[in-house]
């Protein structure tokens, strides 16, 4: 989500990223198809039993389930340069202002990359229940990010001085629909975050 419109910005022509068969389009339907294709065949496999990552209710010793496991290491290895493309494009940039010498600006810029990393993995390796916080942290931002702030964004945005304009009127309540079903996830999906952490801790007590 966050490196949708800077990848727009850098493309030759960006007016077929959003394009109904563009880039943006046929990346989402492929993602969601395939996301939605392994919610629903690992619950039919593994039930309430399902753990927080498919790969854990894998079996250990098979050679083809560890091969899933390497693939599936990979590809969260090789997506960290994605995750890091736009704060690192700010800092990169920060970094050309005030070190003049390249040597020492690309050193600092590694620096930086390998510190971001080492943070995460702290955090990955300290933080208990990781996986229900990340899920929280989802609801609250993820909702707010997609669902919320751009309607509200765009009824700013589109106001031309009076309230009396049909058409903005229609983007308004378009937009405030947009915002409560926003709101219902981002409510839903903390209220169900939190329960789940509260559960955890007490099972673990």
């Amino acid at each position: 989500m966050f490196q949708i419109l800077p990848i727009e910005n850098k493309t030759k022509f960006p007016k077929s990223m959003n394009a109904w068969n563009g880039v943006l389009n046929t990346s989402c339907a492929l993602s969601t198809i395939l996301y939605i294709a392994v919610g629903f065949y690992g619950y039919i496999r593994f039930g309430s039993d399902v753990a927080g990552s498919i790969t854990l209710n894998l079996p250990k010793d098979e050679p083809l389930y560890k091969a899933v496991k390497l693939m599936v290491s990979f590809v969260v290895s090789i997506s960290y340069p994605m995750q890091f493309y736009v704060p690192m494009d700010i800092v990169i940039l920060k970094l050309q202002q005030t070190i003049d010498r390249p040597g020492l600006r690309l050193a600092a810029e590694y620096a930086i990359r390998y510190t971001l990393v080492l943070i995460t993995f702290t955090f990955a390796e300290l933080v208990p229940h990781l996986g229900l916080f990340i899920s929280l942290v989802g609801a609250l931002t993820t909702s707010a990010l997609t669902f919320i702030f751009p309607p509200i964004i765009e009824i700013l945005c589109e106001y031309r001085g009076s309230v009396h304009n049909r058409r903005w009127q229609l983007l308004v309540f378009g937009n405030l629909l947009i915002c409560l079903f926003g709101m219902v996830g981002l409510l839903t999906g903390t209220i169900t975050s939190i329960k789940a952490i509260l559960h955890s801790f007490r099972v673990n007590e």
